[in-house]
């Protein structure tokens, strides 16, 4: 967004699912891109249960890093143009009392947006970006890394390097998420993945931990 030649990133997150902090709906775009975010907005489509979804979110987000719901957040009501306005209003009533200020907007007129986008700005401004741990130099790989079949659509990528070293991330992996696909891609795992022939969508499991696979 840009407001009077001031600017900010936004972070499209798609398909936070309920499951998805096990892995499913995520690829590991997801871990690269949430770790930066100074700000959370959760766009929720006002015809398709909004507090519910917003609930969803937030236990998923919950599951997946409990410190990220400490960041500030926004709620986006879209599609309002879709509703009455006594409608609306009681939709808006009921979101606030999740504790995040809710803005009513709709993508196709335009309503609200430019509120929105200030009211983003000005969180931005207030919040201090995240702080990240520096990567190690390097992580070097004694034995390679081996992809093994574990079942239709399933695969383990063995590597003990990389195993010592997210263990050693002690599950803080929302911290330490902007630079794992470096260290992932370093390590020759996107590459190994390929060589097996593992295709979009299939299940990765890491040290423990499983991803969709998404190509980069």
């Amino acid at each position: 967004g840009e407001e009077e030649g001031e600017r900010f990133t936004l972070a499209d997150i798609p398909g936070i699912i309920e499951g998805a902090s096990q892995g499913k709906g995520l690829g590991l775009d997801f871990l690269r891109h949430i770790a930066r975010t100074r700000v959370l907005l959760y766009v929720l489509d006002v015809a398709e249960e909004p507090l519910k979804t917003f609930r969803t979110l937030r236990k998923e987000i919950e599951a997946y890093d409990p410190a990220l719901l400490r960041r500030p957040g926004l709620i986006a009501l879209n599609k309002v143009d879709l509703l009455t306005p006594k409608e609306v209003e009681e939709r808006v009533a009921e979101l606030a009392q999740e504790g995040l200020p809710v803005l009513p907007v709709s993508a196709l007129t335009g309503e609200g947006l430019a509120t929105l986008k200030e009211a983003l700005l000005s969180l931005v401004k207030a919040t201090p970006a995240p702080e990240l741990p520096r990567p190690a130099p390097r992580v070097l790989v004694e034995a390679g890394v081996e992809v093994v079949p574990l079942e239709e659509g399933v695969y383990e990528v063995r590597s003990p390097a990389l195993e010592r070293y997210l263990s050693r991330l002690k599950g803080d992996l929302s911290e330490a998420a902007g630079y794992l696909q470096e260290v992932f891609r370093r390590q020759g795992v996107e590459a190994a993945l390929k060589a097996k022939g593992v295709r979009a969508g299939d299940i990765v499991r890491i040290a423990g931990r499983e991803f969709e696979y998404i190509p980069g």
